[in-house]
């Protein structure tokens, strides 16, 4: 079985450098051109089920796949698991905004310390790790029988996906490169994984 990883293409507040967790931001014309490039990968690879979080900026993500590979929309199954980190006050909130703070539940932390990290509100990174990690062992053993799925989902919720995948401890979360319409390929056999490409 191999499950195929993609990240939502580039949204507006992406480019201003705005925190999105799980509210939402239009995609832009480039994040359109990126994901209809990206996903020429896909053409002529059957593809079983596309799962996409609720989020619209991953929702809208997954018919420009649909489109690509001559696919109906609506073969999109929304699963709340796929959601992005729920960073509460954060929401909407510039970056530059946030850097000033090194206190333990700072963006600071976030970025520098993050397996240290305790937010005020929302999800801590540990949280999303076992929701993400939750929907992702539920798929597979719902889809087992398929040769592939595809997911749409979010930066930081496909990053402890894999830490988790690689048993990897949470302050490598940043170290993976996972750019907007990005892929991963997750193979499954006899109960191994195998992360063959990463961010690609």
């Amino acid at each position: 079985m191999e499950v195929i990883v993609v990240r939502h293409t580039e949204t507006q507040n992406n480019v201003v450098r705005v925190i999105q967790g799980q509210s939402d931001s239009p995609l832009t014309e480039n994040g359109i051109n990126l994901a209809v490039e990206s996903f020429q990968f896909f053409k002529g690879k059957p593809i079983d089920r596309i799962i996409s979080s609720p989020i619209d900026r991953a929702y809208k993500t997954a018919p420009i796949l649909c489109k690509t590979i001559g696919a109906s929309t609506r073969r999109i199954i929304r699963n709340e698991g796929l959601k992005e980190i729920d960073l509460g006050k954060w929401t909407n909130k510039p970056i530059d905004e946030l850097t000033k703070d090194h206190g333990a539940n700072s963006y600071y932390y976030y970025k520098n310390h993050p397996q240290l990290f305790k937010p005020e509100e929302g999800e801590s990174l540990f949280d999303l790790q076992n929701r993400v990690r939750t929907c992702f062992d539920r798929l597979v053993d719902k889809y087992r029988r398929f040769g592939r799925i595809v997911t749409v989902s979010h930066s930081v919720a496909i990053r402890v996906l894999l830490l988790s995948l690689e048993n990897r401890s949470m302050e490598d979360v940043w170290t993976y490169r996972l750019p907007p319409a990005s892929k991963t390929i997750i193979e499954l056999e006899n109960n191994k994984v195998n992360l063959s490409q990463i961010g690609f």
